[in-house]
């Protein structure tokens, strides 16, 4: 066989000829998940960064794009990048940086270094139905689990783990950045996954919660009980590492204004 053979046998050349129908079902096939990572953009943030790529298939063609960001729902929608408020008229709508995700197959990783004002709005404007969040020491900010509670989209949460052997000071933690206890309802998580250096696994406690039908919670039980899964893990899993940096598995940055 030829390379010019080869070649024509990785190129379908007749798929303008499919039935409309059939070429739309293809188009939202297209969509691939993506792990967008939430951050303020600094008093000095250069213009010439850009804003975070396009989605691949938004790209292909006229038809593609027009279908995949307008059909009913949208497989993409505008995820706008300015935290300001704004009038819901389309001229203000018009002048508004934004950017394009899939809330059914993209992660939104946050971190506890992230700025009030994007929590706020990711709170009230976006909905995700996947988050993936620090796990600091077998701890998670009292912050991102009070955005847990208020984003009812959500349905499963990825805890990344940081090293839990680590000298940790409880007591500065809750004077610190941790603050009082909250109680938190997370009846719409249906999963949480603990991710860790090598995969990821079902964290099994929040299964048997959710089977006892025990929604409500105080943040110190969540905590307490990450501790003892994290414990085990380090006993059973054979060289078993921490998650490490965040920024390894992100395809792109999306900085709020």
């Amino acid at each position: 066989m030829t390379t010019e053979s080869a070649a024509n046998l990785q190129t379908f050349h007749h798929f303008p000829l499919l039935p409309f129908e059939i070429r739309l079902e293809i188009w939202e096939l297209t969509a691939f998940p993506r792990r967008l990572r939430a951050l303020r953009a600094s008093k000095t943030y250069d213009t010439a960064v850009g804003p975070p790529p396009i989605p691949a298939p938004l790209h292909t063609c006229s038809e593609a794009r027009s279908f995949l960001t307008s059909c009913h729902p949208p497989v993409y929608q505008k995820m706008y990048l300015d935290c300001t408020p704004h009038d819901d008229n389309q001229e203000s709508s018009s002048h508004r940086k934004y950017t394009w995700a899939n809330w059914e197959l993209d992660t939104l990783v946050l971190e506890d270094s992230l700025h009030t004002v994007v929590v706020d709005h990711i709170a009230t404007m976006l909905m995700p139905r996947r988050l993936a969040v620090p796990c600091l020491k077998g701890y998670v900010s009292n912050f991102l689990f009070e955005l847990i509670d208020k984003l009812k989209s959500v349905k499963e949460v990825e805890l990344l783990l940081d090293d839990v052997d680590s000298p940790f000071d409880r007591s500065s933690w809750e004077a610190g950045w941790h603050g009082p206890a909250m109680e938190c309802d997370f009846g719409h998580i249906e999963t949480f996954w603990l991710v860790h250096d090598g995969g990821r696994r079902r964290w099994a406690k929040w299964d048997e919660w959710r089977a006892e039908k025990r929604w409500e919670f105080d943040e110190d039980d969540l905590d307490e009980a990450l501790m003892e899964t994290f414990k085990e893990l380090r006993m059973t899993i054979p060289g078993w590492k921490p998650f490490g940096s965040p920024a390894r598995d992100i395809d792109a940055d999306i900085r709020f204004t």
